[in-house]
């Protein structure tokens, strides 16, 4: 596997475990919820919708890069700001 695939592959990875893990203590905070059926679903959806926003924000940060922390820097500040 290629180094750009196995990034992909960890960082998505990443996202669905963290998926598992919420499911898990949402099923400790409920417990006569079905989790296969109802939380295991719900958190993993709702974490890999929120890696697809992750992209939008790095996309964000590559085009319009944060470089200093001074005011001729302010049109990437808030670009970076609203967008995210």
């Amino acid at each position: 596997m290629n180094p750009r695939n196995r990034k992909w592959l960890l960082y998505w990875l990443a996202w669905l475990l963290l998926g598992v893990y919420m499911a898990s203590m949402d099923l400790m905070m409920f417990p006569k919820a079905r989790f296969i059926k109802h939380l295991l679903p719900m958190n993993i959806l709702q974490n890999l919708a929120w890696g697809i926003a992750g992209l939008g924000v790095m996309a964000i940060a590559r085009r319009w890069p944060v470089t200093r922390f001074d005011w001729s820097d302010r049109k990437n500040w808030a670009i970076e700001l609203l967008g995210t």
